[in-house]
Order: structure tokens, then sequence, then C-alpha cells
């Protein structure tokens, strides 16, 4: 992915967190209602899912969009997998933290190609902040208000951990 793809590829994904978040801000602020799925896990991002699936696919119609709360049959599943780009949703990472109202929760992106992650993104609506990388093109952090950044890439919010590639521990 050039650079210029980046910034539009980073463009949209702002924009799908920003509407998002404002969805789930609002569901987070006022009582609401959770469901279970049929591993007792909560769902209350239904919405949010509709959001950034919508956008995603308006920016990038040919793209595959496999979401965490989008149900799909076999047949859409075989048309996923052999569409070379596929985003991956995560509309509502942290649900029993979102339920518990405790803000530690956010909202995901990832974008593979041919099987492979190419790009992700990560917006905490909370602390507003976006964290994001693109192979090739590194890591990095900006404070992410409800407005688009300035400039993404930009050199000052990159972020590093370590030049470490051998004897890993974790």
């Amino acid at each position: 992915m050039t650079k210029a793809e980046a910034v539009k590829w980073m463009t949209v994904v702002t924009e799908a967190f920003y509407l998002a978040a404002a969805h789930i801000m609002d569901v987070y602020s006022r009582d609401f209602t959770v469901k279970y799925k049929e591993d007792a896990s909560p769902v209350t991002d239904q919405g949010a899912n509709q959001i950034i699936t919508q956008v995603l696919a308006e920016a990038y119609p040919s793209y595959a969009i496999l979401a965490e709360e989008t149900a799909e049959n076999e047949s859409e599943r075989q048309t996923r997998l052999a569409n070379p780009y596929c985003f991956i949703v995560d509309p509502l990472d942290g649900t029993k933290e979102f339920v518990a109202h405790i803000d530690q929760f956010s909202i995901n992106i990832a974008l593979a190609y041919r099987h492979e992650i190419l790009a992700g993104a990560v917006y905490s609506p909370t602390e507003a902040l976006l964290y994001y990388a693109v192979r090739g093109l590194g890591a990095y952090r900006t404070a992410a208000d409800g407005k688009m950044p300035d400039k993404f890439f930009d050199e000052n919010d990159r972020i590093h951990v370590s030049s470490r590639t051998e004897q890993l521990v974790a």
C-alpha cells in the first residue's frame, strides 16, 4: 500500500470510527438493553456494526467485509474468502467493559490482502485516541477528538516498541 493509499484508507476508517463512536457513546451515556449471543457473551454494538460496514462498503465497494456482528451464510463466506481484500471489523471490542461502564473499550478495523493483515486501526472513544499501523509505513498514535487529524503518518505520532527481532518473550 502506498502512502497515498494509506492516507485515503485512514481517512475512511477515521470517518467510520467517529460515526460509530457517536452512536456507541450515545448508547453508553444512557440505560441500554443487553442482548446475549449463544455463547453468553453480550451484544450491544449492532448499530455501530451497521455504521462501519456502510461507510467501508461505500468507499470500497469491491472489498469484502468480515464483521463480528454480521452473520453470513456459506455462499457469502466463500465469496468473502475469494476476495483478495477484506475488512475485518470489531465494532465494539471490550463489550463486557462497556456493559459495566468501564471506559476500556475500542473500535477495531483491519484490512487484509490475500489473507494477510495489511493495515489496522484502533479507536478508543473514551480516551479520544487513534492507533493505526500500515505494513511498511509503521505504527502511529494520535489524539482524535472527533476532527479529522491534520496529517496521517506524521513522524511525531510514530510509536516504536522495540528493535528486537530475536529471542522475544511475551
